[in-house]
């Protein structure tokens, strides 16, 4: 977790078991489960923004070209539950683009690599996303 400007930025890196194997970090659903669970400490968070390398399940940018969902459900969950500002993603390079869950945006910006990026304006509870290119 991390302040800036009034916001908390409260992130986990890695994603869920993928078919590729040899994935740098992965956890499993019940392993990333329990370090959200460790990211809120049992109380609610006000303010904030998420941001995690794998997207939920269930949404636009969590599919990959394949036609296969590659989101996690205790990520969907963790959103769902504690409901951020705004949620930015990766990892499913070719899903870049903005869905929802609810009111909440899901921003996958696509690979800075090749040149995309995201500008994120934050409004009280609220955030307008422009999606980019460098």
């Amino acid at each position: 977790k991390i302040q800036i400007s009034g916001y908390t930025f409260v992130g986990v890196g890695g994603s869920k078991t993928t078919p590729h194997r040899g994935t740098w970090i992965e956890f499993s659903e019940e392993e990333l489960g329990e370090i959200l669970a460790g990211l809120v400490g049992g109380g609610g968070l006000i303010d904030w923004v998420f941001v995690s390398h794998n997207p939920p399940i269930g949404v636009e940018v969590s599919m990959a070209g394949s036609g296969v969902d590659l989101g996690s459900t205790s990520i969907r969950r963790f959103i769902e539950s504690y409901k951020p500002i705004v949620v930015c993603c990766g990892h499913v390079h070719e899903a870049r683009g903005i869905s929802y869950l609810g009111e909440t945006p899901v921003v996958n910006a696509g690979p800075a690599k090749e040149g995309y990026c995201t500008l994120i304006e934050l409004h009280e509870r609220h955030a307008h996303v422009y999606l980019d290119t460098l």
